[in-house]
């Protein structure tokens, strides 16, 4: 947790996609990986161990949400129509 945190402190580190997008998943991995440690323990007992089978379901869900958040933004107008500050705020550059 302390990594994502201390990496996106900084004003460029935000502004490019490509670490945003790669911490997003980091923080989506871990979150998923402390819900497993703290779950698998209780119904396979101490020697329990990480399978392929479930590293699948792990992708299957993260695929169907990437899947559905990209068709549900794919149907819907990003860019606002008819608003009269639109050409300014593609313009805008800030600091």
């Amino acid at each position: 947790f302390c990594m994502p945190v201390l990496i996106l402190m900084s004003r460029p580190s935000k502004r490019n996609y490509f670490t945003v997008t790669f911490m997003a998943m980091a923080i989506i991995f871990g979150h998923w990986l402390d819900f497993y440690i703290m779950t698998m323990p209780g119904p396979l007992g101490a020697n329990w161990q990480l399978n392929w089978y479930e590293l699948g379901i792990f992708a299957g869900f993260a695929g169907l949400l990437m899947f559905l958040v990209y068709t549900t933004l794919s149907k819907a107008s990003l860019v606002p129509a008819n608003h009269p500050l639109l050409k300014e705020a593609i313009l805008h550059e800030s600091p």
